[in-house]
């Protein structure tokens, strides 16, 4: 639904090797600039699970405004956690895409932004990424990694 020019795959390799930053391996382009649109949402409109997640010192959460959240499953849950990730540091918000039941989810944030993960070349922050699928019958999908820009 998102990107039919690159046959519906919206997912870039990442370089996620024990020792190097995450980044996209080749071309850092985002496809889903003018695909794909956020809108702000307090964090009390939130289910509690995810209200929970969050830091504590967080209001707002950019909120993934596209069809694709009505289709959530675990593939796209990894797959969509790039753009999350650019939004979450464009926005200075977590970034966030939700099933319309609130059960499946896929969530970014910046872990700390006082401490950076910067390479030779990039600026980088740690960013936390959390998702639920009803595969995952409960059990939280957590990951830590540094992401450059």
């Amino acid at each position: 639904h998102i990107i039919p020019e690159r046959g519906f795959v919206f997912s870039q390799m990442l370089e996620l090797s024990p020792g190097k930053n995450s980044s996209l391996i080749g071309s850092t382009t985002s496809y889903f600039k003018d695909k794909m649109s956020f809108v702000l949402k307090d964090k009390s409109s939130l289910p509690e699970d995810i209200q929970k997640l969050l830091p504590k010192e967080v209001t707002e959460v950019s909120v993934l405004d596209h069809k694709i959240s009505q289709y959530l499953f675990q593939g796209s849950l990894d797959e969509i956690k790039p753009a999350l990730s650019s939004e979450a540091l464009r926005a200075k918000k977590p970034a966030l895409v939700l099933s319309p039941d609130g059960k499946t989810f896929a969530l970014v944030f910046v872990e700390n932004d006082e401490i950076s993960c910067d390479s030779a070349s990039k600026k980088g922050l740690y960013l936390k990424s959390v998702s639920l699928s009803p595969l995952q019958k409960g059990s939280l999908n957590e990951n830590r990694y540094c992401w450059t820009y």
